[in-house]
């Protein structure tokens, strides 16, 4: 039977699977076997993690307040006026039509017919209609018309931030591909 050396329960109570490696590699210099293949170190490890509580997760959903701050920020971040429009517009219609990530962009340049294109996209006074290409949850594949409603006199309206956007790119201020 092996004894285990006292070093080795003297670390953190914690998960220690980082302080595995140490405890894996020091043996070794010295010439010892590796104390960490033993599966009653194993356990212990295991037993400790069930006894730790996670930590709290810090993700937060965003809601409209948070919307609003990220459009505003924007502003200090984005390096042109058609960076600018496209992002607001881009974050908005993610909230509001609650589209995945790959039905609002392709994946390359080359992806073509996935994601939204200029031809996809039709504003009035008060709705903003978007077809989605491709969609995750499509039955058939052929495409979605999503049509959202304005929010008038805030900060992320989906309608004004379309109209603006699609003004910034048809007066060509949009950089070249």
């Amino acid at each position: 039977m092996s004894v285990f050396p006292l070093e080795l329960w003297k670390l953190r109570l914690r998960p220690i699977a980082p302080d595995l490696i140490t405890a894996s590699v020091a043996p070794k210099t010295k010439g010892v076997s590796d104390l960490t293949k033993d599966p009653r170190v194993w356990r212990a490890n295991m037993g400790w993690e069930r006894m730790t509580s996670p930590e709290e997760d810090a993700w937060r959903p965003i809601d409209a307040a948070r919307l609003a701050r990220l459009v505003m920020v924007l502003a200090q971040v984005c390096s042109s006026p058609y960076e600018l429009s496209l992002f607001r517009f881009a974050y908005s219609l993610a909230f509001f039509g609650a589209f995945r990530i790959s039905e609002l962009v392709t994946a390359s340049k080359a992806g073509l017919g996935s994601g939204i294109e200029l031809s996809n996209i039709i504003v009035t006074d008060s709705s903003l209609r978007v077809k989605v290409q491709r969609s995750k949850t499509a039955l058939h594949g052929k495409g979605t018309w999503v049509c959202l409603g304005s929010a008038p006199g805030t900060t992320y309206c989906r309608v004004a931030l379309a109209g603006e956007f699609l003004r910034v790119r048809l007066e060509g201020v949009a950089p070249s591909c």
